[in-house]
């Protein structure tokens, strides 16, 4: 297992007990999500890229702002037509 999984684990570990007794696992919340379908977990890969940072925020948050300018419009426009 690399290494900033078990980083995580280690910081968001759930208890080793279940009603007072402990289980088999260390961390009961580490069990659950290997059970869970590999397509939906692993790592941000974008993360470690040497884009990643203020810049490509800054550019997504003018996106945004300009899809919900254009989202507003759209709603005004229905509410217009319906008085």
């Amino acid at each position: 297992m690399p290494v900033m999984p078990k980083i995580a684990i280690a910081l968001f570990a759930n208890s080793p007990f279940i009603e007072g007794k402990p289980n088999a696992y260390l961390s009961t919340r580490s069990q659950i999500w290997t059970d869970i379908d590999n397509n939906r977990i692993g790592m941000l890969h974008f993360v470690l890229d040497d884009s990643f940072g203020f810049l490509g925020d800054w550019s997504g948050l003018a996106f945004f702002k300009l899809f919900q300018h254009q989202l507003w419009s759209y709603i005004q426009g229905i509410l217009d037509y319906y008085p």
